[in-house]
C-alpha cells in the first residue's frame, strides 16, 4: 500500500510542478520533490499566512512524509537485487551493464541539478570515490529524466566529478530501481548484485563509508579464497 501511495502521490505532484514550471514568480525556484519545496520561497510565504491550527496540520503531514521515507528505506535494505540496466557514461560514451560491475560494490545515486541535497552531497561523493575507487568501489550518478542534458554536462565539468554520470533520458533506469521519484535516492549494491541499502534523502556519509569498507574487505577475502 505504501508503494502504491508513493507512486500515485508522486505522479500527481510531478504533474503540478511541471504545469507550473513556466509560471514561476520572481525569486521562486522550481522543485521536483517535497524536500526541495520546503525551501521554496512561495511555500514559505504560504506558511506565514496560515493560521496556527493549519501550520500544526502541515507539520504533521511533513512528519508523516519523513516517516514514510524512512519506512521505505528500512523495507528496502537487503530485500532485493539490482535490476538489469545499462548506463551510458556522458564523459566517454561507454555503455556499461550493471551486471558487469557485479564483482565490486556499486553506489548508484539518483540526482538532479535542481536538488539542493544532491549538490550538498557531491563533494562527499567525490571524496568517497577518490578514497575507495582504487580498492574497487564504483559510483554511478544517474541524472533524472527531467534534468536538461546540457545542464547536467555543464555541472559535471564545473564540479570536476570523477565518477561516471549517466543521463536517464527516458526514465527507464529510475523505473527499474523501484520507480525512483525523489532525489537524492541512493542504492548500495554488494558484489553479486544484492541491494543492501536504499536511502531516500541525504546520506549519512560515515555510515555509508563503513558499509562500503566492509564490502570491500569481504570481496577481497572472497577473491583470495578463490
Amino acid at each position: 500500500m505504501i508503494f502504491l501511495w508513493k507512486g500515485a502521490a508522486a505522479s500527481i505532484y510531478d504533474k503540478r510542478i511541471k504545469d507550473r514550471e513556466n509560471k514561476l514568480l520572481p525569486g521562486e525556484l522550481p522543485c521536483y520533490n517535497a524536500f526541495q519545496c520546503v525551501k521554496n520561497p512561495l511555500f514559505k510565504q504560504a506558511v506565514k499566512k496560515m493560521p496556527p491550527n493549519k501550520i500544526k496540520l502541515l507539520g504533521g503531514c511533513l512528519l508523516l512524509l519523513l516517516i514514510v521515507a524512512g519506512t521505505l528505506t528500512l523495507l528496502s535494505q537487503g530485500l532485493s537485487t539490482a535490476p538489469e540496466v545499462s548506463f551510458k557514461y556522458i564523459d566517454d560514451g561507454r555503455q556499461v551493464n550493471l551486471k558487469h560491475l557485479g564483482n565490486r560494490p556499486v553506489l548508484v545515486t539518483f540526482w538532479a541539478t535542481s536538488c539542493p541535497g544532491c549538490m550538498k552531497e557531491i563533494p562527499h561523493l567525490i571524496a568517497l570515490y577518490n578514497a575507495l575507487s582504487a580498492q574497487g568501489l564504483e559510483i554511478v550518478g544517474v541524472a533524472m529524466s527531467y534534468d536538461p542534458p546540457d545542464r547536467v554536462l555543464a555541472l559535471t565539468r564545473h564540479r570536476n566529478i570523477p565518477y561516471p554520470i549517466t543521463l536517464d533520458l527516458d526514465g527507464s533506469i529510475a523505473r527499474a530501481f523501484d520507480d525512483v521519484t525523489l532525489t537524492p535516492t541512493t542504492f548500495l549494491i554488494a558484489p553479486g548484485g544484492r541491494i543492501i541499502a536504499h536511502i531516500v534523502g541525504e546520506l549519512d556519509m560515515e555510515k555509508l563509508r563503513r558499509q562500503i569498507s566492509d564490502l570491500l574487505t569481504q570481496s577481497q577475502v572472497t577473491s583470495h579464497k578463490l
